[in-house]
């Protein structure tokens, strides 16, 4: 099942072109090999166009990025292989709809421990997830002893309720 599921990656046009499939080197994590692996969505030449395309603030650069994201879509996941009618579709009214402050409780993140993030991307996502009422989690790695008190950034008060980052 997992060969029919992730079939070998082939070449894969437009996906790979001549500026791609030649990555410069910049960093101490590598990709096996861009032709002989199964596919994966977060592929270095699909990153690389982002990154160029963030770089340069480009319109079309994104366009290009975005198409082959959505073509690796496509082949990897399982909502690339659906298709929808949405002119066969009747909008669900407003009214029924759960509103977002409430939707936003339910979020939460993954795990991630002290270490495996930086100190202020851990901070960041737990005064984030406070903001907007969602959980975050240390993982297990735990937490800094210095963040046991609360954080005064943190803290955010909702009616009666104050939600504080511990």
């Amino acid at each position: 099942f997992h060969k029919m599921a992730s079939p070998p990656r082939g070449p894969l046009p437009p996906l790979v072109d001549e500026e791609t499939d030649e990555l410069d080197d910049l960093g101490e994590y590598h990709f096996r090999s861009i032709h002989a692996s199964e596919m994966h969505m977060n592929t270095p030449d699909v990153i690389y166009k982002m990154q160029e395309a963030a770089k340069a603030n480009s319109k079309d650069g994104y366009r290009l990025f975005a198409e082959w994201q959505n073509k690796i879509t496509e082949q990897t996941e399982i909502r690339g292989q659906l298709e929808f009618n949405f002119d066969e579709c009747e909008p669900v009214p407003l009214d029924e709809v759960e509103p977002a402050a409430e939707i936003v409780k339910r979020f939460s993140t993954g795990a991630a421990s002290l270490g495996s993030l930086s100190d202020e991307a851990h901070r960041a996502i737990a005064i984030a997830m406070n903001r907007v009422g969602g959980r975050s989690n240390t993982g297990e790695g735990g937490e800094d002893p210095e963040r046991f008190p609360p954080l005064k950034e943190g803290k955010l008060e909702m009616g009666s309720t104050e939600w504080e980052v511990f």
